[in-house]
């Protein structure tokens, strides 16, 4: 079912877990998977990490509203192999916790358990975990909320869980299952009729597994859009996953409230620019030539471009070769090492987005740019990663004047 609720409040962790709604299971996967980036591994592990995120990607002031003490992001968390097996560490949550065999490791890992057990030991592992910052805490909690009843829930478990093991081998019995596992739950996830859940897993899936083929389906084009009358000077991006969206397209809802509530002159015609939306640097870096290849043919003179997700780092990297007049970049995950723009040849850099996103957790990127010539516009709706390109939330939240 879709989350229909706008939040403008978390529910505080631990408060969360004892309750049962939309804003408390976006609340619990916000804090999951903000654990995920929270473990430091050993220096067995260590090899293995690709690129360690930072923890204090994530704004303070977000943390604290969301309940988390202000020191958990100066922390690395420790994790050794043999805290990992996932099976093996279900049956000490069962033994420990004077459960009977099989309340939890009865069931298949990522299938639900509809029964009071989950939330109360969410709760104490989260107590637990704030009272001494231990990996067995973190580990616990992510190991029980794979049996949550919300699927986001149990999407967010599983990505901070991979994240830990973070592609390490461990030879046991139990352990290569356990994986499949997990991977099972984010490829089911980009299958989810809810878009927050389906962009928070295939997200996540793409950048741990990327030749998984439940990705594929959602880079397959759809063209919802009419001809259209050509204008020439702005440009509606879009981001992974989204080329088969109808938003960004002309007769999309976002599209026509931009053409006819902003910008007037936002391109409409059927050539429009429009790119795979893989997940990986090397799709970006292809789209980014294609635009600046596109905009140049079109003989376009500093183009203004509402660039979402991704699509905005796509406009980052174009942003090195062509002039931009207005670059409003929505919901961009923040990687300043790889996508940054060329500020001599840009009027003006201006960032959309909401607190807490949850498709930029599971991407392990920035929240925010902290630059003073980039002017951060933080629209008080939390974890939606979408909500940047919604019409409903331009108006509420008068989004023109502030662009």
């Amino acid at each position: 079912m879709p989350y229909s609720t706008v939040v403008d409040k978390p529910l505080r962790i631990p408060d969360a877990f004892s309750m049962d709604n939309d804003i408390a299971a976006q609340s619990q996967a916000a804090f999951l998977l903000y654990a995920g980036i929270l473990f430091k591994p050993t220096h067995i592990l260590a090899r293995y990490r690709k690129r360690p995120p930072d923890p204090e990607s994530v704004p303070p002031e977000d943390l604290e509203s969301l309940g988390i003490p202000p020191d958990v992001a100066k922390m690395g968390i420790e994790v050794s192999p043999e805290n990992l097996l996932l099976t093996e560490l279900i049956n000490e949550i069962e033994k420990e916790n004077a459960l009977s065999p099989g309340t939890i490791s009865g069931t298949l890992i990522g299938q639900p358990i509809y029964a009071k057990p989950i939330s109360e030991l969410q709760t104490k592992y989260t107590v637990q975990f704030f009272e001494i910052r231990d990996a067995q805490s973190l580990l616990r909690l992510l190991a029980v909320s794979l049996h949550h009843s919300d699927e986001l829930v149990r999407v967010a478990a599983a990505i901070s869980y991979l994240d830990a093991v973070d592609g390490f081998f461990i030879p046991h019995p139990t352990f290569q299952g356990d994986m499949e596992r997990l991977v099972s739950i984010l490829a089911l996830g980009t299958a989810s009729k809810e878009l927050l859940i389906r962009d928070v897993a295939a997200t996540a899936l793409a950048r741990i597994l990327p030749e998984h083929p439940a990705l594929v389906p959602l880079l397959q084009n759809t063209d919802y859009g009419g001809e259209g009358e050509p204008a020439h000077t702005s440009l509606i991006i879009h981001g992974t996953w989204a080329r088969t969206a109808s938003w960004w397209q002309p007769g999309g809802d976002f599209h026509t409230y931009i053409l006819q509530s902003v910008d007037p002159s936002v391109y409409s015609g059927s050539d429009r620019f429009e790119w795979s939306g893989g997940y990986s640097d090397q799709a970006r870096a292809l789209a980014a030539l294609t635009l600046t290849a596109w905009v140049q043919g079109k003989g376009l003179e500093s183009p203004d471009f509402f660039a979402h997700s991704h699509g905005a780092n796509v406009v980052l990297l174009a942003n090195q070769a062509i002039d931009i007049g207005r670059m409003v970049l929505l919901a961009c995950p923040v990687h300043p090492h790889k996508y940054w723009p060329n500020f001599g040849h840009v009027n003006r850099v201006v960032s959309v987005r909401v607190r807490l996103d949850l498709v930029i957790l599971a991407d392990r990127g920035g929240q925010r740019f902290n630059h003073p010539d980039i002017i951060e516009n933080v629209l008080p709706v939390w974890f939606d990663h979408s909500a940047p390109h919604e019409p409903d939330i331009w108006i509420r939240y008068d989004v023109p004047t502030k662009i």
